[in-house]
């Protein structure tokens, strides 16, 4: 792998026969050496309760509520409008960036429908002057605000969403981008109870950093890695108790991973961690970790699993019997469809 010369976005690699993602592109830059082919694809051998018929969606991230933000102002007559409503909680995102890009008041809504000006306080509609552009992140069974609209069907409001599905854009005014897939966003999985406490995480690459293969080799400072790595905050689950923590990481690790988990405020229900020795693990490792983690995962109510390595986000999918499994650096989401 000295002769790299991959540039730092998704592509394709024949040395590793295999898509890169931006995240494995600088790992393998980090680490020139034996390690990086740990993640070549295999040769693909037709297996029992293997699927190859893996479908994928699209894993929205914060970047995309951005793109779909400047489709909104495009569409929007800016001069009409007069403050801009972030539908809580999470038409918040959009709605703030909306407003500090028109210079707008940004407005709320409390538990009862009343519209909070986040300067002023509680203000009556009959206050507001002009339109009000009114914004959610998602739009799917729109049911809330439906509620909101009946309040307010005599005050002048543009009602609209980031993402919406082509069969639910007659129900808005205004749509950023149309979105037909399933409804992963980055935004909700990771600060959403709800969500946080059906998923099983991986643990490299995700709560932490990934190693190097310069301190793999270095079992002292492979040990200083797992004890003093940062979180990765953004897809850290601190909110609440995840359901597992599945890693390949070796069991002799477990008292110095779960000193990293306590000291970092990880809520988890169990640790997996791999049982074998490092020399079986390495022999064939996207065919044994992928085996090893979908084994868990079908077999546990978790329903999603959140993997750091696209190939092997993938390939646990093709195990898992219809369950999602999410790489949130590639921002795809795999399952393997029902028939």
């Amino acid at each position: 792998m000295h002769d790299c010369d991959c540039p730092l976005s998704a592509t394709y690699c024949d040395k590793l026969n295999r898509v890169m993602t931006p995240a494995l592109v600088k790992f393998c830059k980090d680490t020139p050496s034996h390690r990086s082919r740990l993640y070549r694809e295999p040769i693909k051998k037709v297996e029992k309760k293997f699927s190859t018929d893996v479908s994928e969606e699209r894993f929205l991230k914060i970047h995309d509520i951005n793109t779909a933000c400047y489709s909104i102002m495009q569409k929007v007559d800016i001069g009409s409008v007069s403050a801009v409503l972030g539908f809580p909680r999470s038409g918040m995102i959009p709605a703030s960036i909306i407003s500090c890009y028109l210079s707008l008041p940004l407005l709320t809504l409390d538990d009862e429908f009343n519209i909070i000006n986040m300067k002023k306080g509680i203000r009556p509609i009959k206050d507001i002057k002009g339109k009000i552009l009114v914004v959610d992140d998602t739009y799917t069974s729109g049911r809330q605000l439906k509620k909101f609209r009946k309040r307010v069907e005599n005050a002048d409001f543009i009602f609209s969403a980031c993402f919406c599905p082509e069969k639910k854009l007659h129900e808005l005014d205004i749509v950023g981008t149309v979105h037909n897939s399933g409804w992963l966003l980055s935004w909700n999985l990771f600060s959403n109870p709800t969500f946080i406490e059906k998923c099983a995480f991986d643990l490299d690459g995700i709560m932490c950093p990934d190693v190097t293969n310069e301190i793999y080799l270095d079992e002292d400072r492979y040990i200083k890695h797992m004890s003093d790595s940062k979180p990765l905050y953004e897809m850290t689950p601190t909110i609440a108790k995840c359901h597992s923590i599945v890693t390949a990481r070796l069991e002799e690790y477990r008292d110095l991973t779960e000193k990293w988990l306590n000291k970092n405020n990880v809520s988890y229900g169990q640790l997996h961690m791999y049982q074998k020795e490092k020399q079986h693990r390495d022999s064939d490792f996207i065919n044994i970790i992928s085996k090893y983690k979908s084994s868990i995962f079908v077999n546990s109510d978790a329903r999603i699993f959140v993997e750091s390595d696209d190939l092997l986000a993938k390939r646990i999918a093709a195990r898992s019997k219809g369950k999602r499994v999410i790489c949130p650096d590639s921002g795809k989401a795999y399952y393997v469809k029902r028939v």
